[in-house]
């Protein structure tokens, strides 16, 4: 009896009792008893991949982060460049106009001086 009980296969863990007589893909899910070795094998390959897709897509988005950045930084080292240079055209452009209306203060001063 004792025998018996450790040996069927229906009550120890023999995964092959699930498998149906109609067909060998197909099992009966009141006899289910888990995965084979091959299953499971094969849930932690596709497990692996989808991991390593996984980490790939953010490798991926972590260079365009890091190719986005640079783009920015670049781009408003430009802009920087630019405004100092329109800052330093106007600021000669108003050094040279006060000095114009400067010497046309002191042509007139001259000239009532005389």
């Amino acid at each position: 009896m004792i025998s018996h009980l450790t040996s069927d296969p229906f009550l120890s863990e023999e995964t092959g009792i699930s498998k149906s007589s109609i067909a060998e893909h197909r099992v009966r899910p009141d006899h289910f008893k888990g995965f084979s070795k091959t299953q499971v094998r094969c849930i932690y390959e596709q497990n692996e991949a989808v991991i390593k897709a996984k980490n790939r897509v953010k490798d991926t988005e972590r260079l365009e982060e890091i190719n986005w950045t640079e783009h920015q930084k670049a781009v408003q080292h430009d802009m920087e460049e630019v405004e100092f240079s329109i800052f330093k055209i106007s600021k000669t452009r108003m050094t040279s106009k006060s000095n114009i209306s400067r010497n046309k203060e002191l042509n007139k001063r001259k000239n009532k001086i005389k």
